[in-house]
């Protein structure tokens, strides 16, 4: 049997950037961040006409909601560069999972899921996941200039998810037609069980056990 431990996440790049360019990304985060904020802040006084009578009202009140749009824009580019930065997801806590190590294409993968607290059945969901993992050529900035390097991508050739609730028994059905596990460590086709718990204004949180599919069973 399978057991479920920390795995690269499903759909998500692995970080490719040096730690100087994710320092460079960290800096203008926080700049265009704090800029934003005091920007948008300003801006809102002076609509509410917090330099005084003496100033045009409506004047006033144009420029600092143009000002403030403009400090939310600061704010959106911070939010660009900290996604940019390429957080991986967190494993869901209070979870184990439980399957096969082998399945074969048109047949069927059985899941079984343990829940302790803090987790709730809830907000999670159980899925079957075949994956591309595939290198990416990139270049990155280090103390010595733009060097080649490659990244690992990751696409979701196919799907299956089910709501988890009150329900710990899983049973998914593997396409006959999909691809069986194989290849290399620069080009694979891998099967995993996920269990997912979707998070607001951040990245899933997940915890995956990979399985490996072999093509048909003949006769």
């Amino acid at each position: 049997m399978s057991t479920s431990g920390p795995q690269v996440p499903f759909d998500v790049e692995p970080d490719g950037l040096s730690k100087e360019d994710q320092n460079l990304m960290r800096f203008w985060e926080i700049a265009t961040g704090v800029v934003g904020t005091a920007m948008f802040l300003a801006g809102v006084w002076v609509a509410l006409g917090g330099r005084g009578p003496q100033f045009d009202r409506q004047e006033e009140a144009v420029g600092g909601v143009i000002f403030a749009l403009g400090g939310l824009l600061c704010m959106a580019g911070s939010l660009k560069f900290r996604t940019m930065r390429t957080p991986l997801r967190r494993p869901v806590a209070g979870v184990a999972v439980r399957t096969q190590e082998q399945a074969h294409l048109g047949g069927t993968v059985n899941a079984e899921l343990t829940v302790t607290p803090p987790a709730s059945g809830a907000d999670l969901e159980m899925g079957l996941l075949c994956v591309h993992r595939f290198n990416v050529a990139r270049q990155v900035t280090t103390q010595y200039g733009r060097v080649p390097t490659a990244v690992i991508k990751e696409k979701v050739l196919a799907e299956q998810w089910l709501p988890v609730g009150n329900q710990r028994q899983f049973s998914f059905a593997v396409p006959p037609d999909a691809y069986p596990s194989g290849g290399d460590a620069t080009n694979a086709c891998t099967w995993r069980v996920v269990v997912r718990q979707p998070k607001r204004f951040r990245p899933d949180a997940i915890t995956t056990v990979p399985i490996r599919v072999e093509p048909a069973q003949r006769g």
